[in-house]
């Protein structure tokens, strides 16, 4: 495992996707009302938002050694974008299956739209138990042995913080 670890971007992905998740849910017990997002890749993740870099350090380092301690549920959090996709792709094609057939009509269009909006609605409350368990299965792991925080940059572009968490995968 460590050496695909190694070589493979998509398990660095993930798993820096799970430390992302555990790092807002540190920095939740410690910063009151913080509106943070992240985004991750290969080399690490993202935060936006306005923290103070040795928090977010602090942070991302404690929440990395509860995930290898055996804190799974860290990796996991209900706002991630993981849990919305399905839901929107079910509602956007159960809307867009309800408008099929209406042809250039406007009066059929028109007349189709309660009936477009019930089904995007069905669709999205019926995908909903789908999201969790995709960002469990396919876009968080709990492969965290060798992995490190290495360091923490921020970015000040106009009037946004940004942080750089970079992570590194050690083998052996």
């Amino acid at each position: 495992m460590d050496n695909l670890l190694e070589v493979d971007p998509v398990w660095k992905v993930r798993s820096n996707h799970s430390l992302e998740h555990a790092t807002l849910h540190v920095l939740s017990t410690k910063v009151t009302r913080a509106r943070v997002s992240g985004l991750s890749d290969a080399g690490g993740f993202w935060l936006l938002g306005r923290l103070p870099t040795d928090l977010v350090l602090e942070s991302a380092q404690e929440a990395l050694k509860r995930l290898q301690d055996g804190e799974k549920g860290l990796a996991m959090h209900e706002h991630c974008g993981s849990n919305l996709v399905p839901s929107i792709v079910v509602s956007g094609g159960l809307a867009w299956l309800a408008m099929a057939g209406t042809g250039d009509s406007l009066r059929k269009k028109t007349r189709r739209i309660p009936l477009a909006v019930i089904m995007a609605l069905l669709g999205y409350e019926a995908a909903k138990p789908v999201g969790p368990l995709l960002q469990e299965k396919a876009t968080s792991t709990d492969h965290f042995d060798g992995m490190l925080v290495r360091e923490v940059r921020v970015y000040k572009p106009y009037d946004f913080i940004i942080h750089r968490v970079i992570t590194e995968f050690k083998v052996g």
